[in-house]
């Protein structure tokens, strides 16, 4: 294996993509050089207009928390739903940004957090559902039922819960929802089975949204691979249950500074959960794919 000092060599590089995107990546960020102006230009408020209200679940780091720093740079509010709230950002952000520190598999919890946008900002537009686990890593055979429970509560039901709670007050707005999916929903990953088939239900869910609720668009965003906590836990946890093949592709992405920064497909995300054209609702799209082309300008 290449060494780990190798990485930052090649960060200073233009940024590389893995094999779970495509190469549009690549040559998107060699032309657009200058992020700092992508959301707040393009959703910037005018005086006439009226900041939207977003829930982001698990909003405290990684991509959840480069969504939440997109929608607050471009004036929108935000409730931060996660288990460690981000205090700087009620700073930097007065009056834009309100914490609900608790866990999304605790029963009232969704309810919590749509009560709380309409108690703290008088509607809702938009649920960002970003929260996941990967883990158990575990083959079939190898499985423990009750871990594949414990994943579905947090990657699937307690989605849903948030999804059931919002459909209402986002009918009345013609609001978006927008899931943080995975390649791993359409490509299987020896070890992979929870988190893959978890974030099939969601893109399933996704699509159940757009022919059951025609004034909601939903779309489902796989973000690629991204440098964030899972993807460590991935090279933690990984080795000897994963297929040597695989394994050893994604630590070498690592090593070599292949690994998409949260705030490339945050950015896409963020601009979904505002402007998502509704012939996008169900569908599940890469965020460098060319569906998705325009929310990346």
């Amino acid at each position: 294996m290449k060494s780990l000092t190798s990485r930052k060599a090649q960060q200073e590089q233009a940024p590389r993509v893995s094999k779970e995107n495509n190469d549009n990546s690549r040559n998107y960020y060699q032309q657009t050089k200058h992020r700092s102006a992508s959301i707040a230009s393009y959703t910037r408020l005018d005086a006439m207009s009226e900041p939207k209200v977003i829930i982001v679940t698990g909003g405290s780091k990684g991509i959840g928390l480069a969504v939440v720093q997109d929608l607050l740079k471009a004036s929108h509010k935000v409730v931060l739903v996660a288990r460690t709230p981000v205090s700087e950002l009620a700073k930097d952000y007065p009056g834009q940004v309100t914490f609900l520190a608790a866990d999304m598999t605790v029963s009232d919890t969704a309810h919590r957090a749509v009560e709380l946008a309409l108690i703290s900002y008088g509607k809702l537009d938009a649920v960002v559902v970003n929260h996941g686990v990967l883990t158990p890593i575990t083959r079939l055979a190898d499985a423990s039922i009750e871990d594949w429970k414990s994943h579905y509560d947090v990657n699937v039901f307690s989605a849903l819960s948030i999804v059931k709670e919002a459909i209402p007050h986002l009918r009345a707005t013609k609001g978006k929802i927008i899931f943080v999916s995975s390649g791993a929903a359409i490509k299987a990953y020896a070890a992979w089975g929870a988190y893959g088939s978890s974030k099939a239900a969601l893109n399933s869910i996704c699509r159940h949204v757009a022919v059951e609720e025609p004034d909601i668009t939903a779309v489902a965003v796989s973000p690629g691979r991204v440098d964030t906590d899972m993807q460590k836990e991935l090279r933690e946890k990984g080795q000897g249950v994963m297929s040597d093949k695989e394994y050893a592709d994604f630590v070498s992405a690592f090593e070599e500074g292949q690994l998409n920064k949260p705030e490339w497909p945050a950015q896409v995300i963020a601009k979904l959960s505002l402007d998502a054209k509704s012939d996008l609702s169900g569908k599940y799209v890469a965020w460098n794919g060319p569906e998705v082309a325009e929310y990346r300008e």
